[in-house]
């Protein structure tokens, strides 16, 4: 196996186990009982959307870049960010039919900052070894 098939094979199993990883925290059941979050607990919530999704798209880009090596790095970006975004709007479908659960459009939302923190960030860097 070459190193670029190595690599390619390593970023799309990583890529799949993030994914596996995102999917098996909202296979969770909620809790029966209605009860009051506190500040802390939403905090902690809305926080693991935010690095979820921060991570899928940086780890979606490296996948799309080895995949497709000679397109621009705009394409790549954007399409780095639909697929986590639309993973998101997928998980909170997934969330819908799990026991005490719901979808929220706020969650996609919440992922969303993670997706755009995550697009900066590689538009930062980028910038940084153009220079």
């Amino acid at each position: 196996m070459s190193r670029s098939s190595l690599q390619f094979f390593f970023s799309g199993s990583v890529l799949l186990l993030w994914m596996a990883i995102i999917f098996a925290f909202s296979a969770m059941p909620g809790s029966p009982d209605s009860f009051e979050p506190t500040f802390s607990f939403i905090l902690e919530r809305k926080g693991a959307h935010v690095v979820e999704y921060f991570g899928l798209t940086l780890l979606a880009y490296r996948f799309l870049e080895l995949l497709y090596a000679r397109e621009s790095f705009r394409r790549l970006l954007l399409a780095a960010s639909a697929f986590a975004l639309a993973y998101g709007a997928l998980d909170e479908l997934h969330q819908f039919f799990t026991p005490y659960r719901g979808a929220k459009l706020t969650d996609v939302g919440v992922d969303l900052i993670g997706i755009l923190l995550a697009a900066a960030l590689l538009v930062f860097f980028r910038r940084i070894r153009q220079k």
